[in-house]
């Protein structure tokens, strides 16, 4: 037995040659193996002989295209092997040509991939399972959103939402509660499923705090709605890896004072009154997170007036932080347009807003989630 022949019997490759379309010359033993016969039983055996009608069918039909295109053909499919069970191959044919051009020897090559094959179902089952889950958050993530805002005297309002993945990260919600209005805009680490259910988290606790610790005759109801929040997050042992950013904030509907706190939100709030912008430094308190020491937060509180035409802002980093190469849309960017279309409705506001950032981003949607939160009074 030469070495090129010794070499070929010992590999699990299966490899053949044909000259025609329809007979065998020559085959290794993985080959025979395979087929359930001896070697010497391949040579110039009919393919017909050695293998079921319907896979001699397409196999004859693979020969033919490779002598008739003289090129690489490449196929891949189930078959049977002599013991009758399922293996999946994938199958290279190359024609070696002559001196004249024409197909002298077909060399075949099949490597049995139905382990791969076998994976690559699980793992496709196991995608169309995670699918169905990410769509049934999806719906309870936009079902938590609000579907209408709260209608109040004096005060009109517009929010906007759009999310940079299927699952976002960005929730809020306005709420109202006799004398107050109470609002939050969250802002969870990263994206996906986890994202989508921390908000939901963040939104139950909300409104267990509501129900159970809120007396609109006490001060400081958002500091104590934020350690709540802490607290609860922190007794849930949540990843490290996760953290909480978020903006409370109520509006007393008979004086028209508007407080806030915030934790981990870099974008401070913006307001406009008398045409003029008020700048606010941000607060600088740490996100709800399982890793800060729960005594290190303070929670602090801000108060402003929403006089007669002032417009009010929130929003998350999303749309201040998108990129178009090293240009980014900013703070101050924001700022500006902000000052330029304050004198609109709320809606307006938005829809202008978003229009400058389509035109800076050339997309429609940026690379993180972006929230917008607009609260306006009436003029006199």
């Amino acid at each position: 037995m030469d070495e090129q022949q010794l070499l070929l019997d010992n590999i699990k490759t299966q490899v053949w040659y044909i000259k025609d379309p329809c007979t065998y010359v020559a085959a290794n033993e993985a080959r025979a193996d395979f087929l359930g016969v001896d070697k010497e039983d391949i040579a110039y055996a009919e393919i017909d002989n050695l293998l079921s009608s319907e896979i001699a069918g397409s196999c004859k039909q693979d020969n033919q295209e490779v002598f008739k295109q003289k090129e690489i053909v490449k196929t891949q499919g189930w078959v049977r092997n002599a013991a009758g069970e399922r293996r999946y191959h994938s199958i290279t044919k190359i024609p070696k040509l002559n001196e004249h051009g024409a197909v002298e020897y077909v060399i075949c090559s099949a490597e049995d991939i139905t382990e791969q094959k076998k994976a690559e179902a699980k793992l496709n089952q196991y995608a169309e399972k995670l699918d169905e889950q990410i769509v049934k958050a999806q719906q309870l993530h936009e079902k938590f959103l609000p579907s209408k805002l709260p209608e109040i005297p004096e005060v009109r309002m517009a929010d906007y939402y759009q999310p940079a993945e299927r699952l976002g990260g960005d929730f809020y919600n306005i709420i109202n509660l006799d004398d107050i209005l109470m609002g939050y805009v969250v802002d969870i680490t990263g994206h996906g499923l986890d994202g989508s259910l921390l908000n939901i988290f963040v939104r139950e606790t909300i409104n267990s705090f509501l129900l159970s610790h809120f007396d609109l005759k006490k001060k400081n109801h958002l500091s104590e709605l934020m350690k709540f929040i802490t607290r609860k997050y922190q007794q849930e042992e949540f990843s490290d890896d996760y953290f909480i950013s978020i903006i409370l904030f109520e509006l007393d509907k008979n004086t028209m004072e508007l407080t806030y706190s915030n934790a981990g939100i870099h974008i401070p709030p913006l307001l406009i009154t008398d045409g003029q912008l008020v700048s606010f430094e941000a607060i600088k308190e740490p996100p709800i997170s399982s890793v800060i020491e729960f005594d290190t937060y303070e929670f602090k509180e801000r108060s402003l007036q929403l006089e007669p035409g002032s417009s009010f802002l929130i929003t998350t980093d999303g749309l201040v932080e998108e990129k178009v190469g090293t240009e980014q849309y900013s703070k101050e960017r924001l700022q500006e347009k902000f000052l330029e279309y304050h004198s609109s409705s709320p809606q307006n506001i938005i829809e202008l807003l978003i229009n400058d950032f389509q035109n800076f981003s050339g997309k429609n949607s940026g690379k993180d989630d972006i929230t917008l939160l607009i609260l306006q009074r009436e003029s006199d």
